[in-house]
């Protein structure tokens, strides 16, 4: 049978401790009994933001800025949870139509970083866990 890689499983856990409209949706993950590894997520219809890039050219200012607007709020979100993204680019963005506007998704957290604390004083030890590290003397 096959593990799942330690950054396979990273993905799912640091994707799965967002929700936000604007972050993809990670529900569940593991594998098969045949050991093949799997990621449950929303299905996404739309197209990159790279690939709106090239087809319709430079972008209005109003146009930007929405979209930008809606990634900063999934970024917030994964802020929150301590997860830096890490890879943001046009290809990770999904931009889909919603009641005749642009609907921005976050995709691929797979390279995402659990920030540290700067005073390196807690850490993560498994989803949502806190451990408070104390000094002696």
């Amino acid at each position: 049978m096959i593990r799942l890689s330690k950054d396979f499983k990273q993905e799912a856990q640091v994707a799965s401790r967002i929700h936000n409209p604007h972050a993809v949706n990670v529900t569940d993950y593991g594998t098969t009994p045949q050991g093949i590894p799997f990621i449950v997520m929303d299905i996404i219809h739309g197209i990159t933001l790279g690939d709106v890039i090239k087809q319709f050219g430079a972008l209005t200012v109003a146009r930007t800025a929405e979209i930008l607007r809606q990634i900063s709020v999934a970024l917030t979100a994964a802020h929150t949870e301590g997860v830096i993204h890490r890879d943001i680019k046009p290809d990770n963005i999904i931009i889909s139509e919603y009641d005749g506007r642009d609907w921005v998704t976050v995709m691929d957290f797979g390279i995402a970083k659990i920030q540290e604390d700067l005073n390196d004083r807690a850490h993560l030890t498994g989803e949502n866990f806190m451990v408070e590290r104390t000094s002696t003397g």
